[in-house]
């Protein structure tokens, strides 16, 4: 039972983490989009566009992944499947359903920015994708 005790709370730590890290993101990205003096005036619409790619592939991957490994493994233990205990019992905020939704909702949000001219802020909001990846990644290890 003490195990469990120091796994929990490895898990609600790294959450914890990963929820400041994409908070921070997203405000030093909008602060770094509302001054004149950063590296985002450099940033132009084909750097934008290519980034908006990158997000667009990374996202179809991690989706596919996420389905292979979860229609793969149909072993359970104590009546509970361990793709479910790994996907949706064992995280406590960044649940694999969350992070898809979030995913797809944030390459929505990049593409409307990348419209609006935000170039600045589509780089951070390509970081907290990347932080719920590898929040993703963390769950199967």
């Amino acid at each position: 039972m003490d195990d469990w005790r120091k796994i929990r709370s490895k898990n609600i730590i790294n959450e914890v983490l990963a929820v400041s890290a994409i908070i921070i993101f997203i405000v030093i990205g909008v602060r770094w989009q509302l001054s004149s003096n950063t590296i985002c005036g450099k940033i132009d619409d084909n750097f934008a566009m290519v980034i908006l790619q990158i997000q667009a592939t990374v996202d179809t991957l991690t989706i596919a992944i996420i389905a292979l490994i979860s229609g793969s493994v149909s072993d359970s233990n104590m009546g509970i499947a361990f793709s479910d205990y790994y996907l949706n019992i064992r995280p406590s905020i960044f649940k694999q359903k969350r992070i898809i939704v979030s995913s797809i909702l944030l390459l929505v949000i990049n593409i409307g920015l990348y419209i609006v001219g935000w170039y600045c802020l589509i780089l951070w909001i390509l970081a907290v994708t990347v932080v719920l990846i590898l929040m993703s990644v963390n769950e199967f290890i």
